[in-house]
């Protein structure tokens, strides 16, 4: 599943979106899941700035 989401400077996740959900509350959890991750932040003339990028996400079930 790819989950569209803004990067901070401070390198925290804001505003994630999923592309295509797969349902099954798996979408949900995805959002939760990508919303505690920490990024380094992107860089520009040394300074870290905001970004939006695409993240995969897979699950794995029992």
């Amino acid at each position: 599943m790819r989950v569209h989401v803004k990067i901070g400077a401070g390198g925290k996740v804001s505003d994630p979106q999923v592309l295509q959900g797969l349902g099954c509350g798996l979408d949900f959890q995805a959002l939760k899941s990508v919303m505690e991750w920490q990024f380094r932040p992107g860089q520009l003339d040394g300074k870290a700035i905001a970004v939006v990028a695409w993240v995969e996400v897979s699950f794995r079930l029992p």
